[in-house]
């Protein structure tokens, strides 16, 4: 499946104000589009939306590894945050900002909010 972004839907989205993520819900759409997290190109078919993940934070990727100095290299907890945001900007409008909840993709847990597995910098 090929999947374009449409440059008009991306700029107004990132002058949108952020959507508020603060249940596992409000990071998906919802039903019948459930299985779908929220993405800035509003793709809500789950096997689309990881094509396009997996095109857009490749360029991104590339990018990056070219000039490194697109990311301000702290080595703490924003610099991690800075790469996120950096890889993830085409996709997700929370890129690079703190998770409020538990995020699994698969069989891959992420980070436990709860038991301070990520690192705020605090």
């Amino acid at each position: 499946m090929h999947v374009m972004l449409h440059e008009g839907l991306l700029q107004r989205r990132q002058r949108e104000p952020m959507a508020n993520f603060h249940s596992w819900d409000s990071y998906f759409y919802p039903p019948p589009h459930s299985t779908a997290m929220r993405n800035i190109a509003d793709i809500r078919d789950p096997d689309g939306l990881r094509v396009y993940e997996y095109k857009v934070t490749g360029r991104r990727h590339r990018q990056l590894k070219t000039t490194p100095d697109l990311v301000e290299h702290t080595y703490d907890a924003a610099h991690v945050r800075a790469i996120h945001r950096y890889l993830f900007q085409d996709v997700y409008e929370w890129a690079g900002q703190y998770r409020t909840v538990n995020i699994s993709k698969g069989m891959t847990d992420f980070a436990d909010v709860a038991t301070g597995q990520i690192d705020r910098g605090t």
